[in-house]
């Protein structure tokens, strides 16, 4: 058995009589052993505590509980009279917080034993603090009990007065000071535009509330007008004291009248520990529809068509005018007009495709106009050019004009390549003679025309030349010239000879692209050379894990590995990762990895990169993954390629049984189910099945130590939920049941820090009675296996797969009882409202492994804070909020027995 602290009820027999646990012993007339007998005293440090500056004074203070042997010695005393293993412990109460342990062992200083002699008095010590503000001035009641394992217990009381804590209220009210918005049809925009939105803020409470902000929280097609501030500081707002701010807001046309509700939020600071007092108020705005523009275009063409006069176009470049009317009864705003050209026209450098106006008023208009060049063509074309024009409210409106180009006087272009025949190996230093090495392009124009805007363009079809020089150009070329284009290119070391053809290009507008090709031998030389391979794990493709939700490995190893297949060693090899997307690089992993220094021929290495798959949905994903590898002694090159497939994940919905349940003989044992946030789910119907009567290992129990009773819903999220079915079956072992919400709600989490479980799991106690009544045990309430998972438990008819965690219940015979309340993980965040940072603050009982994330309204991930092993205590982790837009979010603590959730509010 695992260790509990339970108050046990002590049975003791004596010869005259039984005495239970909570009597005081009965003496016989003639005690002749003599019989141990204890009495207990409460005296403290402190009589009252006075609320002042926002804190309780003292923080804490000190119980004293003394414990004397006031029994009988006899005449003869024996051990008998000696009370022994005492145990003092402070009785647990929700108006104060016991600091460290709240049960103590009594030892006696004389003796180091726990023992209390007849007469004698000893005392222990507890420091307490009240357990939070209070909302009147009474005294708590104090309470201590002292046990022997040889004497009857005892009880004292004492109390001590606290005074009540005041607080601020904040009651915000929004209005305005205006008759109606209007729209203005010649202005183009409404009235009035910003309009003002007042509000007063009242402290109807009795503490002063600080650092008052009032904030505008935002609407759908009204925005803060832009000298305005979203955030308004008050400052302290004595009680009964009032004050105002003014915001100023845009409404955004819209083509349908309509109700927006502007909402303004309150936040002020004050009383116990200054904690965030907030409010909010709106009010509803009609804004009417907005008069729309009109617009209408011409296009128009300088001349109907081009002349070719000594060997250029006349006029080149010309121009191409667009004119935009207004022909609405309102303004048009954000006018943007764009060309579109056919292949053989383009603009005059300089120019922008698109043009911009900032508005029209009604019958306004404007022209704009663009210069446009045309591509020599060797047969007459005649082109047709076009414009479209578009405002900020959706009109848009197209035109189009044609002109005619003539042909051009051909030029005639010859062209002649020169490269070297062969690069020879120089055998003394292991390299290429002459390497780099230059090749060269002649160009001539032998015809009528000039040939304009000459390109030259190197082709290689081979990785054994690289250019290091870029393409050649020439921006005119008379007719009977000629000119040069020169390139650089660089050998790289090959094992066997190679004959490497290089193709010369040359485009030009007025003429089609020839073309020139030389080869070039490249002797062999002993050099590395790359081979590689790769393979994943898993192979194939990822799985999906029905208990977790997620990938199932949680991790994928992409593995590289080389071969030096080349007959010189391979030299500083690094390989960089090419990450595809939903695949990110495990925390503490680098893109790029180095191979040992050297890779000697037929040699073979590998490298691993751990890879996170990122959660997928909708469709699956080929993810196709290799690495670039670079090293000095051979070119640049891809590794082999290979493919993961990442299946989608369906929505989930985490479900999980308290571990935290304690039930005694024969009463009744409520278990709580609770559900993570199921905002953005729309989760509607539950059908639920949970085994229980087994052990850990899911082996029926030889004897029930519970029976179903029923599911109740009161107080718990599914309240008010229609129960369709719910029972359990004759082997005592399974229970089944189904909720169905009310038509038209859905699952949501109620506001407030505290969220309630889905469902209550009713069951009767039957173990710890006779013989079992000083004993206890644990009872599994347990999960289908995952192989039925999906099929017994079913969320919305399947809609969501489940994932679920195991529950545990504690049950006591008739004669146990705990003595504290089971364990709280007491999740929180502190500062609560935040901007932009918190620290969310949570307590392990002992070592578990813990996961803490964060998550928005609909219920998607937005940062992980935590996923390890943690030592008992309390833990405090940071979380920096950066640029995730105000709103309500949830702090979510998992762990192997429970799930703890937490709202948060971030305000900006």
């Amino acid at each position: 058995m695992r260790p509990m602290v339970l108050q046990v009820c002590i049975i003791i027999l004596i010869t005259l009589g039984t005495i239970c646990a909570g009597e005081p012993p009965v003496q016989s007339e003639r005690n002749m052993a003599g019989l141990p007998m204890l009495q207990c005293r409460i005296e403290t440090s402190v009589d009252s505590i006075l609320y002042q500056d926002n804190r309780y004074m003292p923080a804490s203070f000190v119980i004293t509980v003394f414990v004397r042997n006031v029994g009988e010695s006899g005449p003869q005393p024996l051990d008998t009279a000696i009370a022994r293993d005492i145990r003092v412990s402070l009785i647990q109460d929700v108006q104060f917080q016991i600091i460290g342990l709240p049960s103590r062992q009594l030892v006696n200083p004389s003796t180091g034993r726990s023992e209390l002699h007849f007469g004698e008095e000893l005392s222990v010590q507890f420091e307490v603090q009240p357990s939070g503000p209070r909302t009147i001035s009474s005294a708590i009641a104090l309470s201590s009990i002292a046990v022997s394992a040889n004497a009857a217990y005892a009880i004292c009381k004492s109390e001590v007065w606290v005074e009540r804590a005041p607080a601020p209220r904040l009651e915000p009210f929004c209005s305005t000071d205006f008759d109606s918005i209007v729209w203005d049809g010649r202005l183009g925009d409404y009235r009035p535009n910003p309009f003002p939105i007042k509000v007063r803020v009242t402290n109807t409470g009795d503490d002063t509330s600080d650092s008052t902000k009032v904030m505008y929280i935002g609407t759908p097609e009204v925005t803060l007008f832009e000298l305005d501030e979203a955030v308004k500081d008050i400052g302290s707002l004595e009680p009964g004291e009032s004050a105002s701010v003014t915001f100023l807001l845009r409404p955004l046309p819209r083509s349908v009248g309509g109700v927006v509700t502007p909402c303004f939020q309150v936040q002020g600071k004050g009383g116990f520990g200054s904690q965030y007092v907030i409010d909010t108020c709106c009010i509803d705005v009609y804004i009417p529809p907005a008069t729309l523009p009109e617009l209408d275009v011409i296009c128009d063409l300088e001349v109907d068509s081009l002349i070719f006069r000594d060997g250029r176009y006349e006029p080149d470049p010309f121009r191409f005018s667009l004119t935009v009317v207004n022909t609405g009864m309102a303004i048009s705003r954000n006018i943007a007009a764009s060309v579109e050209l056919p292949p053989g026209l383009y603009l005059q450098p300089g120019q922008r495709v698109t043009r911009k106006v900032d508005s029209l008023l009604p019958s306004e208009s404007t022209t704009l106009s663009w210069l446009l060049r045309p591509v020599a063509s060797k047969q007459r074309e005649t082109y047709r050019i076009c414009a479209s024009v578009f405002d900020g409210l959706g009109n848009r409106q197209r035109c189009c004009d044609s002109i005619v180009v003539p042909p051009v006087r051909a030029s005639a272009i010859e062209l002649s390549c020169v490269c070297p025949d062969t690069l020879h190996v120089d055998a003394t230093n292991g390299t290429y003679i002459d390497n780099p090495f230059d090749v060269t392009l002649r160009v001539h124009n032998t015809g009528e025309a000039a040939a304009d805007s000459l390109r030259g363009t190197l082709l290689i079809a081979s990785s054994l030349l690289a250019p290091l020089s870029e393409d050649a150009f020439a921006e005119r070329l008379d007719p009977g010239d000629e000119c040069v284009f020169r390139w650089t290119l660089e050998a790289f070391p090959t094992v066997v000879g190679r004959t490497v053809e290089l193709v010369f290009l040359l485009q030009y507008d007025n003429g089609l692209q020839k073309e020139c090709r030389c080869s070039i031998y490249i002797e062999p030389m002993p050099a590395p050379m790359l081979e590689s391979n790769c393979s994943t794990l898993p192979s194939g493709q990822l799985e999906v894990d029905p208990r977790t939700g997620g990938y199932f490995p949680s991790t994928v190893t992409y593995r590289l590995c080389v071969r030096n297949t080349g007959g010189a060693p391979l030299q500083d090899l690094t390989a960089t990762l090419s990450l595809p997307p939903h695949l990110r690089l495990t925390e503490g992993e680098s893109a790029e990895l180095s191979f040992p220094a050297t890779i000697p021929p037929q040699a073979e290495r590998c490298v691993e990169w751990s890879l996170t798959p990122l959660r997928l949905t909708g469709d699956g994903y080929d993810a196709d993954l290799f690495a670039v590898l670079l090293s000095p002694s051979v070119a640049p090159a891809e590794s082999a390629h290979c493919s993961l497939y990442i299946p989608p994940l369906p929505g989930t919905a985490a479900l999980s049984v308290s571990r935290n349940a304690i039930g005694y003989a024969g009463n009744d044992l409520f278990v709580p189910l609770s559900i993570d946030d199921p905002s953005g789910k729309d989760i509607e119907k539950l059908d639920i099945t949970l085994m229980y009567n087994h052990d850990d290992l899911r082996n029926r129990l030889t004897d029930d130590v519970l029976k179903f009773v029923d599911v109740s819903t009161e107080g718990c999220l599914t309240a008010g939920w229609n129960i369709l079915r719910q029972h359990g079956n004759l082997e005592n072992d399974r229970l089944e049941f189904t909720l169905e919400a009310p038509a038209g709600s859905v699952l949501t989490y109620p506001p407030g820090e505290t969220i309630p479980p889905l469902v209550q799991l009713r069951f009767h106690v039957l173990f710890g009675a006779h013989p079992d009544e000083l004993d206890w045990t644990t009872a599994p309430i347990l999960w289908p296996e995952p192989a039925s998972l999906i099929s017994d438990v079913r969320i919305n008819d399947g809609e969501y797969l489940p994932r679920c965690s195991d529950g545990l219940a504690t049950l006591s015979g008739d004669c146990l009882r705990p003595l504290v309340e089971a364990h709280r993980y007491d999740l929180h965040a502190t500062p609560n409202p935040f901007n932009p940072s918190t620290d969310i603050v949570f307590t392990l009982q002992s070592f578990e492994h813990v996961r803490v994330f964060l998550t928005d309204a609909l219920g998607r991930t937005v940062a992980e804070l935590v996923d390890a092993s943690m030592e008992a205590g309390v833990h405090r982790l940071h979380f920096q909020a950066g640029d995730l837009p105000a709103g309500v979010y949830y702090c979510h603590l998992r762990t192997e027995s429970t799930i703890q959730t937490s709202r948060m509010l971030l305000l900006k």
